[in-house]
């Protein structure tokens, strides 16, 4: 190989590498991208306009990356870079899930797990108005959108879709949040529906709101179902779709008798019972099986109908327990006693 041939090639070699970087979008969706990467070139696309997620930035004609992820793409025209981190970076239209930290005239000051406090103006509500301005204390939960994000600046929040509806936004009441990371919120946010929860919402009833900020609120009639959920959730974010429907299914398995069957509150029922003073069991009729708080009994100032409290206490207490977990008729318990 002469030395012009050698020249030529070491020419070239930066050409090539410039023409990989910007190469079409399309070749860098859904892989890994790291910064520095320009997925974008804005000059060969033409009357055309693209909506830029957390992730990545304009340099004039080019659109390069800024932190390491999976370059991720939305119809029509959004990108965004994807990755799993504790702290939230807020971008534009999203759903988080914030935390009122202190109540002013105009606004609130709004906890997002950001860099810093977000405000949200108090005619940021549908029909907002002077007259009618919501009050939440120190600590009210909120599920909101992020309307603005400028860098060197408080993010600005609102509790209205874009056409100025509240929608699902607004104060969150009672259930349960916990926080995981961006990447295991944007999971359950994906289309189609996440495995862990298309698997649970099959057996069990139950709220959730996720925020892209990495926070999930979870709320049902039991708290127990609460527990299931939360764990389930944050224990599928290193599995596989098909990982995660096993692991609910397992799950489902061992609490479904619990959570379905009315006799696991007529234990609790029952232990109230039993621990309550002045109380014999005079008679424990069948009414019981037709729901867990429909239990007869007699107190000792019923002197017309009382059994004796005898020897016969802890007995008794042992085949109510059977009966309250549905292993005995009610009537053998009746006989028995």
């Amino acid at each position: 190989m002469t030395d012009n041939e050698e020249r030529t090639e070491k020419s070239q070699s930066p050409i090539d590498m410039e023409s990989k970087s910007s190469g079409s979008p399309a070749t860098f969706i859904d892989n890994l991208v790291v910064p520095g990467d320009v997925v974008v070139d804005l000059s060969s696309m033409t009357n055309q306009t693209i909506k830029l997620g957390g992730g990545l930035r304009q340099d004039c004609d080019a659109i390069s990356v800024m932190k390491a992820g999976k370059l991720r793409f939305s119809k029509p025209n959004k990108y965004w870079v994807e990755t799993s981190q504790k702290r939230y970076v807020p971008c534009a239209e999203d759903s988080v899930l914030g935390i009122v930290v202190e109540s002013k005239s105009d606004n609130f000051l709004i906890d997002i797990k950001g860099p810093a406090l977000a405000f949200l103006p108090v005619l940021a509500f549908e029909g907002g108005t002077r007259r009618n301005i919501p009050k939440f204390e120190a600590g009210t939960l909120l599920y909101v959108r992020v309307v603005k994000a400028n860098p060197g600046m408080n993010p600005e929040l609102s509790c209205t879709d874009a056409s100025g509806k509240a929608a699902e936004f607004g104060a969150l009441k009672d259930g349960y949040m916990f926080e995981c990371s961006t990447g295991l919120s944007r999971m359950l946010l994906s289309s189609p529906t996440c495995p862990v929860l298309e698997a649970l919402g099959k057996k069990l009833s139950f709220e959730i709101a996720v925020g892209l900020n990495g926070r999930v609120w979870v709320n049902a009639n039991s708290p127990s179902i609460v527990i299931i959920v939360a764990n389930a959730i944050m224990n599928s974010e290193t599995l596989s779709g098909v990982q995660q429907k096993i692991m609910a299914e397992k799950l489902l398995q061992k609490i479904q008798p619990q959570v379905d069957n009315p006799s696991f509150y007529r234990v609790l029922w029952l232990v109230w019972l039993l621990g309550s003073e002045g109380l014999t069991f005079g008679s424990i009729s069948s009414e019981m099986q037709s729901g867990p708080l429909r239990c007869s009994c007699y107190r000792e100032s019923d002197t017309s109908q009382t059994t004796p409290y005898d020897g016969v206490k802890w007995r008794q207490k042992i085949w109510c327990l059977f009966l309250a977990l549905g292993s005995l008729p009610a009537e053998n318990l009746v006989d028995e006693i």
